[in-house]
């Protein structure tokens, strides 16, 4: 009993953690299953509910809701005409209890649809936070055995989940596989370092059971083999560990029995989708070991790692910290491992993987960051220390905003640069929602149909003008027209909140279409400075309308606005002959 006590003691740091996450507002808004999360989670519904997971090995014809269902997610490929999921099982093997919870839920309240209704999207939230919770512990075992004090623990535990991405994967983006990934990297960690100070057996099988579930999980993820020098703290116990590992061939035996027969649910399933038992289910796409982008996957304002989440650059101090100690072997294992994985992530042809929030390839394997940055906190002299705290603040701070700034449209997953990037810096407002995804126009695919230069406008404050009125009578279809496009010159300052209205109404009044985004969305460079603003209004297909009309409105903020060589331009999409 008093051993029970003593153990739930020790979890109180990574519960409050937890629970502080849980309600600090960084929520899921209610969807988790998203993105590339759908491809690791497809396993559970199309094994457990819809029963096609392995229905057409045959070259039977897919029903049509297999390919609604998979075409719109484009998670599916093809081998030799066979379909096959693109992702690797183990993320849906360990969503797998929440997913039956949300199942159960769903039939005892008479609600069960599809696999993809709100309690499913809940129950892989609480998965991500459950395997969230468990990181923390392994994390906290692990940098215990480095003799780390107790507050320098907590404090890094706290800057993994507010300080990283963390925030983004484990909420809005729980089904993907990174969360899950840290956990059973973390506990690979551990009990790789437990066998190196005990030489346990149980704790080299657990290894070897860890390293298998990392391989299921992201097949990338075996890489983590190679931070086992690091783990070892020398050459001599490195080699004594390995002599006695191949000295008892059953320990060995037993190990290797334990990781494959963890892989081996990863190609069984590809046997049942395909025939094969290895298969390379991302044919498409590859690495191109000739040209990685090292120094754009660290440092580039796109999606750079230092970039997003500065506070792994302390493991690099940690790094110089282990040199001055003069523990090379650390110093050097640590640094090759780091140069192998960011060669290998930064190959692949998609190095800044897809549109998402930071370099999340990364995080999967924190717990290696960490693990120095631990280091350095704990080694550091009180001033230091306090340096340090002052650091991790403000890398909390900015990963927090930067989190919100994400999931509320201000920062681009994908197309960020350096002046896109300090144009939005610590912004929140809700005039910046949106501000780059306004899709540039190809002319070339483009017909202009119209161009109209109007006079120079001046509005004062708070007012609103109707600036442009084009209908059936000025000979120009508005159902015809796919684009228009608006310029300005302008100063756009920073605190400009005046908007520019379209809106399309067909002859009866009725509203078909409405947009008006800020002043500020319209500067093609950075604010405060005189140029010329472009903004593409993009016109969906407005059908069974006879007529329309569309109006062009000023929307003057606070401070009135002034819009000169004020320019209109109408395009329609050239037609293919």
């Amino acid at each position: 009993m008093k051993k029970n006590i003593r153990i739930y003691k020790k979890l109180i740091p990574e519960v409050i953690i937890t629970l502080i996450f849980l309600v600090t507002g960084l929520d899921y808004a209610g969807r988790t299953i998203t993105g590339d999360g759908k491809g690791y989670y497809e396993y559970l519904p199309s094994i457990f509910i819809y029963h096609d997971f392995v229905r057409f090995n045959n070259n039977e014809t897919p029903n049509e809701k297999f390919l609604k269902r998979t075409e719109s997610f484009g998670f599916y490929g093809e081998q030799d005409g066979k379909y096959v999921n693109r992702y690797a099982c183990g993320t849906a093997l360990l969503q797998s209890p929440f997913f039956f919870c949300g199942w159960f839920f769903t039939e005892m309240q008479g609600t069960f649809e599809d696999g993809y209704q709100r309690p499913f999207h809940k129950a892989i939230y609480y998965a991500a936070i459950f395997y969230l919770f468990l990181s923390l512990v392994f994390l906290r075992k692990l940098l215990q055995l480095y003799n780390i004090g107790r507050a320098s623990i907590i404090f890094t535990q706290i800057l993994l989940v507010f300080a990283t991405s963390v925030t983004q994967y484990a909420t809005s983006n729980a089904a993907f596989s990174h969360i899950y990934s840290l956990f059973a990297i973390s506990a690979f960690l551990f009990f790789v370092k437990y066998f190196f100070e005990t030489y346990k057996r149980s704790s080299f099988l657990f290894a070897c059971l860890f390293l298998g579930l990392v391989i299921i999980l992201r097949q990338v993820n075996g890489l983590i083999i190679f931070v086992v020098p690091f783990l070892a703290g020398s050459w001599i116990n490195f080699k004594k560990a390995f002599c006695l590992v191949f000295k008892k061939p059953g320990n060995l035996l037993g190990g290797l029995l334990l990781c494959l027969s963890i892989i081996s649910i990863q190609l069984l399933t590809w046997y049942l989708q395909t025939g094969k038992f290895i298969v390379y289910s991302y044919e498409g796409y590859g690495f191109d070991w000739l040209d990685p982008e090292i120094i754009k996957i660290l440092f580039s304002y796109r999606k750079g790692l230092f970039v997003y989440t500065p506070i792994c650059l302390i493991s690099l101090v940690g790094l110089v910290l282990l040199a001055v100690k003069k523990q090379y072997f650390e110093a050097f294992s640590w640094l090759g491992f780091f140069l192998l994985l960011t060669y290998v992530l930064s190959s692949w042809c998609f190095w800044f993987y897809g549109r998402s929030y930071g370099l999340r390839a990364y995080i999967d394997f924190y717990a290696v960051f960490f693990i120095l940055i631990a280091f350095t906190i704990n080694q550091a002299k009180r001033w230091s220390k306090l340096g340090l705290v002052a650091i991790g603040v403000f890398a909390i701070i900015l990963n927090i905003i930067q989190t919100y700034q994400y999931k509320t449209y201000i920062l681009h997953g994908a197309e960020m640069n350096k002046e896109r990037y300090r144009k939005i810096f610590m912004k929140t407002d809700e005039r910046y929602q949106g501000i780059f995804f306004n899709q540039p126009l190809d002319e070339d695919s483009y017909d202009e149909i119209v161009c109209l230069d109007l006079d120079d406008i001046n509005l004062e404050a708070n007012k609103q003008k109707e600036f442009l009125r084009i209908g059936e009578t000025d000979s120009i279809r508005i159902q015809h027209i796919n684009v228009i496009q608006l310029s300005f010159k302008n100063q756009f300052q920073h605190e400009e909140d005046s908007r520019v209205a379209i809106t399309i109404d067909d002859e009866t009044g009725n509203n078909k279409f409405f947009h008006r985004p800020h002043i500020i969305h319209f500067a093609q460079d950075y604010f405060n400075k005189e140029q010329i603003g472009v903004y593409n209004y993009w016109i969906p297909k407005i059908e069974g309308v006879e007529e329309c009309s569309l109006r062009l409105i000023l929307v003057a903020g606070e401070n009135g606005v002034e819009m000169r060589n004020v320019c209109v331009k109408l395009f329609s999409k050239k037609t293919v002959s």
